[in-house]
């Protein structure tokens, strides 16, 4: 079968505007991206001598023997509550991930899912069927 030159013009054009169309999403999500980011932080020179403001950088020291630490994706989260920590180490890896990223870290749902490498309603199914296994687990005990 012979490609005719407007079949081909056709096709070109088209892959020309699927390009355009991919490259506007993906300026717009880094757009998003970059003002979720500008709300979340600000910058040390722009910090004034209000106490309020210095005392949110204050650190505390915890006593990490009454919290029980989980790794996920390159972060270290400490639960201090010793039955949701049992109740979280009981659940499937996935699901334990979706809790740690979602609600200890929180970080925003579609975040979690691209850190995971998952769409986003996967990590919306692995989030709910891990409140249902923590509400089982929670309950028995």
């Amino acid at each position: 079968m012979e490609i005719t030159v407007q079949k081909a013009e056709r096709i070109e054009h088209q892959f020309n505007a699927h390009c355009k169309i991919s490259m506007r999403n993906e300026a717009r999500n880094l757009q998003t991206e970059e003002k979720l980011w500008a709300e979340k932080f600000i910058s040390l020179d722009m910090l004034t001598s209000d106490t309020t403001q210095i005392a949110q950088l204050c650190v505390y020291d915890v006593d990490e023997t009454k919290s029980i630490c989980f790794y996920t994706h390159g972060y270290e989260i400490a639960v201090k509550n010793e039955l949701l920590a049992e109740a979280i180490g009981n659940l499937a890896q996935k699901q334990r991930d979706a809790v740690l990223l979602s609600f200890f870290l929180e970080f925003k749902d579609f975040h979690v899912a691209k850190l995971m490498d998952m769409s986003n309603a996967t990590f919306s199914y692995h989030k709910k069927k891990s409140f249902e296994s923590l509400r089982k687990l929670m309950e028995v005990r």
